[in-house]
């Protein structure tokens, strides 16, 4: 498969790479950007692990307001 960056402003592809890609696009610089399989991989782990983050958060919120509860 080929690699490659495309500018949506100008709609043209910046660079080519022939390696397996997913795309995404990159708000900040307006551009449709492609990325290897490795990188999508860490990028899903990063996405997991914040809404675990998140969900642990969340269920430390509840104990905590559970607690104040049952104080008053």
């Amino acid at each position: 498969m080929i690699k490659f960056v495309l500018d949506i402003r100008k709609k043209k592809i910046l660079f080519l790479l022939k390696t397996p890609t997913k795309f995404y696009l990159n708000k900040k610089e307006n551009i449709i950007m492609s990325m290897s399989n490795s990188h999508t991989r860490s990028l899903q782990k990063k996405k997991k692990i914040k809404t675990q983050f998140l969900i642990n958060k969340l269920k430390r919120k509840e104990k905590t307001n559970s607690i104040f509860h049952q104080r008053i």
